[in-house]
């Protein structure tokens, strides 16, 4: 009995050794999702989009080409299109809202569906392919840390000598939707999203170096969600550095 009683507790000594390592590097993984901007501007690709926009499907088809690429890609779906029968489930009208802000610094008489949006300008050319490339020296760098499933570290440094202020916005964003449209001008259309946006964030204008934390709706986990966090200019509201994070677990 003493020789039974004994391997029983070696045993479950070595399962609960088995089992605190394994949550000791789950733990470990999970903090340990990380990512550093880069010494040149990050590509930011915005995609303002409807499930009832007729011709929006090859622009949704087009951004989807863009994933496991050096850019921080986000697609807000408005919600102006959803009197046509049919509400986009994705869309929100803080979407609307900024495009409609994109619009007026771009000076455009109006917005409109599908619009490509390359780092804050207007890019009507899009289907006609370029260089999604930028060349421009950072002027602030980005560190951004994944603490727990819903709470993201962001670290940013200002670069520059003249250490002018900057405004941001962040975004969580989910690829592999899809939507079996019913009615509307997509009416009997199977459409696949990706990078679309499911929070949006502004914040006001910042000063220096900030290290703050943000929380997320969602857990940011699995490799279909991203997080993403934009530096802009507090002026023209031009990108001056951008970051995605993707955790995998």
């Amino acid at each position: 009995m003493k020789l039974l009683t004994l391997t029983l507790s070696i045993g479950l000594v070595k399962l609960l050794s088995t089992s605190l390592i394994a949550y000791a590097q789950t733990q470990n993984t999970r903090v340990n999702c990380k990512a550093q901007s880069a010494a040149l501007v990050s590509p930011v690709i915005e995609l303002y989009t409807s499930e009832s926009c007729s011709s929006c499907p090859p622009a949704d088809k087009w951004v989807s080409s863009l994933k496991n690429k050096n850019l921080v890609v986000q697609v807000f779906h408005v919600d102006y299109w959803n009197h046509l029968s049919w509400k986009d489930r994705f869309s929100s009208p803080a979407y609307t809202t900024r495009q409609r802000e994109v619009a007026a610094i771009n000076q455009l008489n109006s917005v409109y569906t599908p619009q490509i949006v390359l780092n804050g300008k207007d890019w009507p050319q899009w289907h006609r392919g370029g260089s999604l490339g930028n060349q421009q020296k950072a002027q602030f760098s980005i560190s951004l840390e994944r603490l727990d499933e819903q709470t993201v570290s962001v670290d940013v440094q200002n670069l520059a000598s003249n250490k002018q202020n900057w405004t941001a916005y962040w975004t969580v964003t989910e690829n592999g939707q899809t939507t079996q449209v019913r009615s509307g001008e997509n009416a009997g259309q199977f459409l696949s999203h990706d990078f679309i946006v499911t929070q949006y964030q502004t914040l006001k204008e910042q000063e220096g170096n900030k290290k703050f934390n943000l929380n997320l709706k969602t857990a940011l986990a699995g490799s279909q969600k991203s997080f993403n966090f934009v530096i802009t200019h507090p002026q023209n509201a031009q990108p001056l550095q951008a970051l995605s994070l993707s955790c995998k677990v």
